[in-house]
């Protein structure tokens, strides 16, 4: 009589099978970027699920947590893999950029979060060229659209407070090259005029 494990209703039997199947099955869909570069799996994982149950748990698996390769190009063993959460997963890809920082290298979006800063806007500044200090450093600041009308010259938001029409509209009205009389065009067709209406 064969004994069995008794875990393949588990999460990590899942797991364990997603990898085997990324790394040695040629019709699988994930193959090309993992087996199809010579990622493999170690022969103890590949061919007893226990074992690799076995570290997983000995390593603190619990859910939230995902099988993480330290190498992005290193096969899946115990001396190239740790549990990390899922979200952190992102950090190591053969896509993600990095830079150095104080002699560090240090993924762009860890260092986006370090500073409290959108990984978008610290990439765009970047592309931009914006050296690496100035990047995370700078506060970002939107240019302040002051707009001339009915005599008064006013922020752009102050225009918005007063009108009751969102910053947003008028500024996509402003910079369209609309005549003002448009920009402060309510919905109902009235025309905003400081405190009145047309």
């Amino acid at each position: 009589m064969t004994k069995t494990h008794q875990l393949s209703k588990t999460s990590l039997y899942k797991v364990w099978l997603g990898i085997k199947g990324r790394c040695l099955t040629a019709t699988n869909r994930k193959y090309p970027d993992y087996g199809g570069r010579g990622i493999s799996i170690c022969k103890d994982w590949r061919d007893d699920f226990v074992k690799f149950y076995n570290w997983s748990i000995d390593n603190g698996y619990k859910k939230g947590l995902t099988i993480e390769r330290k190498d992005v190009n290193g096969d899946y063993c115990p001396e190239n893999c740790c549990l990390i959460p899922l979200n952190e997963q992102n950090d190591n890809k053969r896509n993600s950029l990095y830079v150095e920082i104080n002699g560090k290298t240090i993924s762009l979006i860890k260092l986006a979060k370090k500073h409290n800063i959108d990984s978008c806007f610290l990439y765009y500044r970047l592309t931009h060229g914006m050296n690496l200090e100035d990047a995370i450093s700078k506060p970002k600041i939107r240019p302040k659209i002051i707009i001339n009308y009915c005599g008064h010259a006013l922020s752009l938001k102050k225009w918005s407070e007063l009108s009751g029409i969102k910053d947003s509209t008028l500024s996509k009205r402003y910079k369209k090259g609309l005549p003002l009389e448009d920009v402060f065009r309510k919905r109902n067709g009235e025309t905003y005029i400081m405190g009145a209406l047309l």
